[in-house]
């Protein structure tokens, strides 16, 4: 487990929609921005923290984190934008 200090900044923005989607609400969005205190040393820890949201255990006899746990996690980070009306 890994404890870190953040500092959060949440923005609510309002994007209009298109010209060409007048007929359109907005779209609101709610950007949250965390600074840590302490970040990863270095990119392998970086990369075994994002895995980590994938599911990766980071046991004492696991292999690096591969390519498809990386690409489940950048996956399942994208469903939020599927949800935008256009």
């Amino acid at each position: 487990m890994r404890l870190a200090d953040c500092a959060v900044r949440k923005l609510h923005i309002k994007l209009p929609a298109p010209e060409y989607y007048g007929d359109k609400k907005p779209v609101e969005l709610y950007v949250v921005h965390a600074l840590e205190e302490n970040p990863p040393k270095d990119l392998g820890e970086a990369v075994i923290l994002i895995a980590m949201i994938g599911g990766y255990l980071n046991r004492k006899n696991d292999p690096p984190p591969g390519h498809q746990i990386l690409c489940m996690v950048i996956a399942n980070s994208n469903i939020y934008a599927k949800d935008l009306p256009y």
